[in-house]
């Protein structure tokens, strides 16, 4: 899977802050959160490679949020459904190793 920046932002920023919570009602279903990393990634290959970092963490938050519309989905839902999987690293791993396997096909 490439440079994955939006992922690793996104986990360096809800590291940033405490547990997640337990309202499960809260989060992105799994099929909905696999398909949006799936267009992250697919999103992430299309765009060029900017070498200033600065612009490329801007340009990574504006791609997104223009996912995140799409799916008419919040930034902070985004980071509680992302939270949910950081505290379960191997249902994370299962997520990320589907969403490879998409990409390849």
């Amino acid at each position: 899977m490439g440079r994955n920046w939006i992922l690793i932002i996104s986990l360096f920023i809800v590291g940033c802050f405490g547990k997640s919570s337990n309202h499960i009602d809260d989060l992105i279903p799994r099929d909905s959160f696999k398909s949006i990393l799936i267009d992250i990634e697919k999103q992430q290959e299309w765009s060029k490679p900017e070498i200033d970092s600065l612009k490329q963490i801007n340009q990574d938050s504006l791609l997104l949020n223009s996912i995140l519309v799409n799916y008419n989905l919040s930034v902070s839902t985004y980071e509680k459904t992302l939270l949910f999987y950081i505290d379960r690293p191997e249902e994370m791993l299962r997520l990320l190793n589907e969403v490879k396997d998409s990409l390849s096909s």
